[in-house]
């Protein structure tokens, strides 16, 4: 259990509320319950699923089942990938996917599932032509990690996510109470105590294996393909989800579309990593100003 108190009293006061209410709660020293078999094995990968959606929508989500990676956060390997396959400058997946049509809108990251599993999530909101060409963005999308396979793990970049990281928590704006309280209780599961404001933020250790270690988990062979559109609607009968009636349809991803993944060797020369960027502040510094009098 975990508990956090937001209240504009001072903290004697505040600490005696508490004390008051929650005192009575014994500390039963109870093992945190932990799943590292992840629930999305072999059976369970190399799928499409398909879902038909209530609103015109086209959306699909590339996604790799991963080991729990809470215990890294001070290197955060998947914000160092989500870095890189989310960026939108030259030579960029998403500029790439743009400069094609296909997409609108473009994010990958890591998605905790429960504690001992996790996932890394591309998400892509595709155009009618980009649905179209659905298979091909995934294709794409492996181009892009077999370029940063063969590329390797650069510090520079590394640097620049936590750069950004921390200039985004140094200037955080205001949140209301409610969400405070939620976030820090939910913190304080993953994070000591000192780090539980800056935990999700702060990632001071650059650790190059760690980011190799979870390049390699995003395979060919680890992937499910998760499709939201009216289109895939055909002829097929549909499968009926038990408590909102939703329409959706499973099936394998052709093996001769895994083999192609897996046999990727050339390189696509419109890919590229991004270049340093120059406009990251280091000084916060406030300049003085010569006012006449």
């Amino acid at each position: 259990m975990t508990l956090a108190v937001f209240g504009k009293e001072d903290l004697d006061e505040l600490e005696s509320e508490v004390l008051k209410h929650f005192s009575k709660i014994v500390n039963k020293n109870v093992e945190k319950p932990s799943w590292p078999e992840h629930p999305y094995g072999p059976n369970e990968v190399g799928k499409i699923l398909e879902i038909v959606p209530v609103r015109e929508t086209r959306e699909m989500a590339i996604i790799f089942p991963i080991p729990d990676q809470m215990k890294f956060y001070k290197t955060s390997p998947g914000h160092y990938l989500g870095h890189l396959i989310g960026h939108q400058g030259k030579g960029s997946l998403w500029s790439e996917l743009k400069a094609k049509g296909w997409a609108t809108f473009l994010s990958g990251g890591e998605s905790h599932g429960a504690r001992g599993f996790s996932f890394f999530e591309v998400s892509i909101e595709l155009s009618p032509d980009g649905f179209k060409n659905r298979m091909e963005v995934v294709k794409l999308l492996f181009q892009y990690l077999a370029l940063l396979t063969k590329q390797g793990v650069h510090e520079w970049i590394f640097n620049e996510y936590r750069d950004l990281s921390a200039i985004h928590f140094r200037f955080k704006e205001k949140q209301w109470p409610v969400s405070v309280v939620t976030n820090i209780t939910s913190n304080l599961q993953h994070y000591p105590m000192e780090e539980c404001l800056s935990g999700r933020y702060l990632t001071p250790n650059y650790e190059p294996d760690l980011i190799c270690n979870l390049l390699c988990q995003l395979r060919w062979d680890n992937i499910i393909l998760t499709i939201i559109a009216n289109e895939v609607k055909d002829e097929r009968t549909p499968m009926i989800e038990h408590y909102y009636g939703t329409e959706y349809f499973v099936s394998n991803i052709p093996k001769s579309f895994l083999e192609e993944l897996h046999n990727f060797v050339t390189l696509n020369n419109k890919l590229s990593l991004p270049s340093p960027n120059e406009f990251i502040p280091t000084n916060f510094e406030l300049a003085e100003r010569q006012v006449p009098v």
